[in-house]
């Protein structure tokens, strides 16, 4: 970010820069399960109401954001697992697509994902490099203390 960057900039950088963690576990996931999801991401409560949260968590990854108007998505996930739980619904997901049905589906816009994709490249190469540089502060931190000297 530069002088040229106001609020409204700095604002979207934090809403991407979470998005791309999403991603990054989505990713994870899925290459721990060894096979890719396909599935949209479902939004629930005060986020699901921000149409352009909405389309940044849609673009960055890439897949559909459906829009559950639930306010209480907590009560509702409950909920979820006592009907589950009862025997009412075979499993969660039945039960969670007949106690919060889908509002808005929001596709991707492809027309950025060259730009998202090479962003989200270096924000996942970032977490090795702040693990590097997390401990090497760790260690100075370690030899202030060894030596009495006050080190934050």
């Amino acid at each position: 970010m530069d002088a040229t960057h106001d609020r409204v900039d700095l604002a979207r950088a934090v809403l991407e820069g979470v998005a791309f963690s999403i991603r990054q576990l989505l990713t994870r996931v899925e290459s721990a399960r060894q096979h890719s999801l396909d599935s949209p991401v479902i939004v629930a409560g005060a986020a699901a109401r921000n149409q352009a949260w909405n389309q940044i968590k849609a673009d960055i990854l890439g897949r559909p954001v459906e829009i559950c108007r639930i306010a209480e998505p907590s009560a509702v996930g409950a909920a979820i697992l006592a009907v589950t739980s009862a025997g009412e619904a075979d499993s969660v997901f039945e039960a969670a697509e007949r106690m919060s049905p889908r509002i808005e589906v929001i596709e991707p816009n492809h027309r950025y994902r060259h730009i998202y994709n090479e962003l989200y490249a270096l924000y996942d190469s970032s977490q090795a490099q702040l693990k590097q540089m997390h401990e090497g502060l760790e260690r100075v931190r370690y030899l202030g203390r060894r030596e009495n000297e006050p080190i934050s």
